[in-house]
């Protein structure tokens, strides 16, 4: 850019000025157009030698962060130097999503992640006449009105690509709780193995530096040869990699003959990082945000495009792994597509069941109606006490009810661990599921509860567990059933009785200071 200005200004020496938001990413952009003849700098790095080329005007591309260019007081003079209003063509933000994304937030209850980004129209104010371009791929229309409302951009130029990325194909594979990790990397260990090239590069991203770890270690695990050369064919990169690897791995991944293969990433190093042979990613697991999957699309040597929504025209095979099961355009690759990666086969038949007697059926049943009830007396208990009011149905209130304990019978014979619940249980609280397990393994006494993982989950570890004096009184009630149904109704009425004395600000007249609703229901459970 600075050069198109300079040859139509007919002057030499115009400057763009890069807002950008990770240091990895300006250094990365910066080392290319050097490459390339065209100075550069980063503020993020720079030197004093170079800090005083920046106010010379002798670079024609200066990089920094939205802080480095506001906060940082000799910068932010710059962009209102004589020097620069006579230079400077362009101001250019790149990643310009983030400043949707970062700042600003969702909610009053939560500070944007960096303020910085939504304060940079003071960059109009500090170089006045100044263009500005904002970049991104992943703009949806949202994004666009506060990007355009942050910049104070008025009469605004569009430039859009067609978002349908035709050298992308998508895969979608899901692996059950009860398949062994090792099962889900073997078609990429044994390419690597197989092959004296290692392969395709790949790009394993997690969610998690520990989920990354993990990752990192099985498929160490499983390599034949670690090395080529001397050097590691897998690495791993996340935020707190020690810089001098970090510049090693990046220099060795994004090398056409580089000896790294595999790369095992948060999904941090997706954004912007180039990285042109790089023809597969596996994501372990969904992203959090759709959005950020247009930014690891983009690691792949893909051009930037902004959201639209359109029809694929294409060969269906070349869309995704449901439609290559449906394309039959007879081409070479056509039925490739659906061979990708993990085969289950057998899984269903090694699952590890249990047999089941119907004595130890009846007392799985017992323990779990018995539990549900002592969940029941706690919201009870809390509810005299003014902690909890609510409309909704008790259960749901819960979390756990009738629903829960038939399907914990209908599949005991299959239910080992924790895990084992996200696939047939409907099960959202961790501490439902720990003290279902706990049943399980009392009732058949072959699961191991002394783990770390169920350490400090039961209960009765609860900052509010009941007074000692008064646990008998409540395991006693829990073996009633006719006083059980009459507190849950009791329940039921104090919620609605406490919600109507609210609207309409009645004050309770006991000196204890609990509304009458709760003091009937504290009344109506005493067990004498």
């Amino acid at each position: 850019m600075p050069l198109v200005f300079d040859d139509i200004r007919r002057k030499s020496g115009h400057i763009v000025v890069a807002v950008s938001p990770l240091v990895s990413l300006m250094d990365d952009q910066m080392h290319y157009f050097r490459s390339i003849g065209v100075s550069s700098v980063s503020l993020s790095n720079v030197k004093e030698g170079e800090a005083g080329k920046v106010e010379n005007g002798e670079y024609s591309v200066i990089y920094g962060s939205p802080e480095s260019w506001l906060k940082n007081q000799r910068w932010r003079e710059l962009l209102s130097s004589a020097l620069f209003k006579e230079k400077l063509c362009c101001i250019a933000v790149d990643k310009a999503h983030v400043i949707k994304q970062w700042g600003t937030s969702s909610t009053n209850k939560m500070v944007a992640f960096r303020t910085i980004y939504s304060e940079l129209h003071e960059l109009r104010t500090l170089a006045a006449g100044a263009k500005v371009i904002a970049l991104t791929a992943t703009a949806t229309l949202l994004t666009k009105e506060t990007i355009t409302d942050v910049l104070r951009m008025q009469d605004v130029i569009e430039i859009n690509e067609n978002p349908n990325k035709e050298n992308i194909t998508y895969i979608v594979k899901y692996l059950s709780n009860s398949m062994d990790a090792k099962k889900s990397f073997e078609w990429l260990v044994n390419e690597i193995n197989e092959r004296k090239d290692g392969g395709d590069k790949t790009i394993i991203y997690c969610q998690t530096i520990k989920q990354s770890s993990l990752v990192y270690g099985t498929l160490r695990s499983m390599l034949i040869e670690l090395v080529a050369n001397g050097k590691p064919k897998l690495e791993m990169l996340h935020s707190c990699t020690a810089k001098d690897n970090k510049d090693a791995i990046l220099e060795s991944f994004k090398r056409l003959d580089g000896h790294v293969q595999v790369l095992v990433a948060t999904i941090a190093f997706g954004m912007g990082i180039d990285c042109k042979d790089v023809h597969r990613t596996k994501h372990f697991g969904p992203l959090k945000n759709y959005k950020k999957n247009y930014n690891l699309q983009e690691t792949d040597a893909m051009k930037h495009f902004s959201k639209n929504h359109i029809v694929f025209s294409g060969d269906l095979h070349a869309c995704c792994d449901n439609c290559a099961k449906a394309c039959e355009c007879g081409s070479e690759n056509c039925k490739s597509y659906t061979d990708f990666m993990v085969t289950e086969t057998g899984i269903a038949s090694e699952e590890k069941r249990r047999s089941v007697s119907e004595d130890q059926k009846k007392e799985l049943s017992r323990l779990l109606k018995k539990y549900h009830k002592t969940l029941l007396m706690d919201l009870v208990r809390k509810s005299a006490h003014g902690m909890v009011q609510s409309l909704i149905s008790i259960n749901t209130l819960l979390g756990f009810g009738e629903t829960q304990i038939d399907q914990v019978l209908e599949n005991c014979e299959t239910l080992f661990s924790f895990e084992d619940f996200t696939d047939k249980i409907e099960i959202w609280n961790i501490c439902h599921a720990r003290e279902i397990v706990v049943m399980l393994a009392e009732v058949f006494n072959d699961i191991d509860v002394s783990c770390e993982q169920m350490v400090g989950m039961r209960l009765g570890t609860s900052d509010d567990e009941l007074d000692e004096e008064v646990i008998g009184e409540w395991a006693a009630l829990a073996e009633d059933e006719e006083l059980f149904a009459l507190m849950a109704d009791n329940l039921a009425w104090s919620a609605l009785e406490s919600t109507v004395n609210e609207s309409t600000h009645m004050q309770s007249p006991d000196s204890s200071g609990l509304s009458p609703a709760a003091l009937t229901a504290l009344t109506n459970l005493s067990i004498e």
